[in-house]
């Protein structure tokens, strides 16, 4: 089997551009990339990571199992097994069809092939971003981010959003076990209580349990303990 390695994107060159540093350059941002253009540094506000980028000569099979893989096409190169892209790597997580003017350099069935066999191709012509997301050179990059990558650090922001989320967590379930506590005597005094009263007061009770437990506060929008007395 394949083996696996964390952090590295496969490329497969179909271009005039022979190395790898020329390669990476002309995808990625220049100051992201390591003197050689072999490695990616992502940094982002949920993570850092190092990636390896790994050229694979045409004519050979990769013996890893790559996270993400990069197919370059440049209309300089017209000659290469379309079926066969679009069958290998079944298993990566992003797997791109990176493209100088697929038009020009494509046939038609391949490019109507490539969403449908779980691809996504990247056109380098164009410039405007779309809604939601981007187009052209700076997808390639967003794209690649969505990958799973093993991080060398979470951000500070990210830490900082867990440690308040678990406080907000403690802080519910502080408030419940209280509640919860006082469940005896609640439903004591409850029992005390007349028919039409009693309702009222259930409904209160419920109403504090639902808050203590963080719940939608639509859901009990209708109950009196909401209503003046």
């Amino acid at each position: 089997m394949p083996s696996k390695e964390p952090n590295f994107v496969q490329i497969i060159n179909h271009s005039q551009l022979k190395d790898l540093q020329s390669i990476t350059s002309a995808l990625l941002p220049q100051e992201e990339l390591s003197n050689d253009g072999s490695l990616w540094r992502i940094s982002n506000k949920y993570y850092s990571a190092s990636v390896k980028l790994t050229l694979q000569p045409k004519e050979e099979s990769s013996p890893n199992d790559p996270p993400a893989v990069l197919v370059y096409i440049d209309k300089s190169i017209s000659n290469f097994d379309e079926t066969q892209v679009l069958k290998d790597f079944p298993n990566a997580e992003v797997r791109l069809i990176v493209a100088q003017e697929p038009n020009s350099s494509c046939s038609s069935e391949f490019i109507a092939a490539i969403p449908c066999s779980g691809w996504e191709l990247v056109d380098l012509s164009e410039k405007e971003e779309e809604l939601g997301g981007s187009v052209g050179l700076p997808r390639v990059a967003e794209a690649l981010q969505t990958v799973a990558w093993d991080p060398g650090e979470i951000t500070k922001d990210t830490k900082s959003n867990k440690e308040e989320s678990i406080r907000e967590q403690e802080k519910e379930m502080e408030s419940f076990e209280k509640l919860f506590n006082q469940f005896a005597a609640l439903k004591s005094h409850s029992n005390s209580l007349s028919g039409h009263e009693r309702k009222r007061y259930t409904e209160k009770v419920v109403t504090s349990f639902w808050r203590a437990m963080g719940g939608d506060e639509e859901e009990i929008a209708g109950l009196s303990s909401d209503e003046e007395n």
